[in-house]
């Protein structure tokens, strides 16, 4: 089975004005047009059993409506999906509980684009109320383009927050430290949390890929592609391409998230 972890879906007009925005301001051309139609599309052409959509509440007042669509489109497409909430949100405490109604398997933090810190009281509470209801807990560590000069959530603030982040189910994307394998090196890579692999071979060597994925615990690392930012057959290929044996890939292309999820 190979899981894609960590993918994108907008409605239709909202991926036409935010694609190229995206592109803009980070130089990364878009592999997909970010609907759910063509990530299945793609995700049938390349043999992945099954993608997991992760949303993020970007501003208060939207909450609902971006869990509900994530629903909506993970029943219409045959995904799984995440959920996201915001702290300015009156109730993101309900909001998490109501999860398990609308069928979304964990949650989407993004700090960047939500515009708080990770080391923050705030996020804190959500992440322990998160782990309180079971769900796993996804955040983006590293730099990210829509804030390069104010840095939200990094690697060293992961490794402070170790002891709660024991406390769940924790997944930290782009190798722990996006744009900043180094200090990923340093804080996250070789701890018990997971990692996914997603855009490491677009910002990395390989050889520097495969020294991390070989520095961390085989059971905790995760495939992804942060579709649509990275073409999902390349992506497949780049694991297999670094030689890690076939029961490591095995385990990142599918086995791990397989787990993780309760997947049959």
């Amino acid at each position: 089975m190979i899981i894609d972890f960590h993918t994108h879906i907008f409605p239709e007009k909202l991926a036409a004005r935010t694609l190229p925005w995206i592109k803009e301001i980070s130089g990364v051309q878009y592999q997909l047009k970010g609907t759910g139609e063509d990530l299945r599309r793609s995700m049938d052409a390349c043999g992945i059993d099954l993608c997991v959509t992760m949303p993020i509440v970007t501003r208060a007042g939207t909450m609902r409506k971006i869990n509900d669509y994530a629903a909506e489109q993970a029943k219409k497409w045959g995904f799984l999906s995440f959920g996201s909430v915001h702290p300015d949100e009156p109730d993101w405490r309900g909001e998490l509980r109501r999860f398990r109604e609308l069928g979304l398997r964990g949650l989407k933090l993004h700090n960047d684009y939500q515009k708080f810190y990770f080391d923050s009281r705030e996020c804190r509470q959500i992440i322990e109320a998160a782990f309180e209801e079971g769900l796993p807990v996804l955040v983006h560590p590293g730099i990210d383009p829509v804030s390069p000069d104010v840095h939200y959530c990094t690697s060293k603030m992961l490794k402070d927050a170790m002891p709660l982040l024991r406390q769940g189910t924790f997944i930290a994307t782009h190798l722990g430290g996006h744009m900043r394998l180094e200090e990923a090196m340093e804080y996250v890579i070789g701890s018990d949390i997971y990692l996914d692999v997603s855009m490491a071979r677009v910002y990395y060597a390989p050889e520097a890929c495969k020294k991390a994925i070989l520095n961390h615990d085989p059971d905790k690392l995760l495939f992804g592609t942060d579709s649509p930012w990275d073409n999902q057959a390349g992506a497949i290929q780049a694991i297999r391409d670094m030689e890690l044996g076939e029961e490591l890939t095995e385990k990142i292309l599918g086995g791990n998230a397989q787990r993780l999820l309760g997947l049959s």
